[in-house]
């Protein structure tokens, strides 16, 4: 549910003579708890960033909870400026961000319709392994995929959302 949706109660339940300030703080309650965990936390990142002129580099963020009920969300953030971006080459079309928690080359944004957006890798994603060959950090990563020639596909690991993903990118 989006955080300015209010939420819908049942016919049931104010057929039952429940007076309307009863279902106004119901609703209240349920669109302060649901669905908003998750944009609490971007927001709270956008702004902690922005206040150091930086941009957020948000991975392994989670929810937790029922939604339309009660959740939570939480997420590691890197406030990561221009010189902390590697561009990998344009062959692929992404840039990449480096710390020593990520192990691995976290995807800072990827470009539309490049080999990396074909195969499916988003912002945020950390990959771990390239092509066969085990990534620390992102320049290892532009070093590897500066290799892969026109028309070879190369398998690629990666972790999105606390989950191990495997995708195939076609130079």
């Amino acid at each position: 549910m989006p955080c300015n949706t209010l939420a819908v109660l049942p016919r049931e339940f104010t057929d039952q003579g429940t007076d309307m300030k009863t279902i106004i703080l119901i609703g209240s309650c349920a669109w302060l708890m649901c669905g908003c965990a998750t944009q609490m936390v971007e927001h709270d990142a956008n702004k902690s960033c922005a206040d150091q002129g930086k941009k957020p580099f948000i991975f392994n963020s989670r929810q937790n909870g029922i939604p339309l009920v009660l959740e939570s969300a939480s997420a590691m953030v890197l406030c990561v400026g221009p010189e902390d971006i590697t561009h990998l080459p344009d062959s692929f079309g992404a840039d990449a961000v480096s710390a020593g928690n990520l192990n691995g080359a976290g995807i800072f944004s990827v470009s539309p319709g490049s080999v990396a957006d074909r195969a499916a890798i988003k912002s945020g994603d950390i990959v771990y392994e390239f092509a066969g060959t085990s990534i620390s950090n992102a320049r290892e990563l532009r070093s590897y995929i500066d290799r892969v020639p026109t028309g070879q596909l190369a398998v690629v690991k990666l972790r999105r959302k606390g989950r191990e993903l495997e995708v195939a990118a076609q130079f």
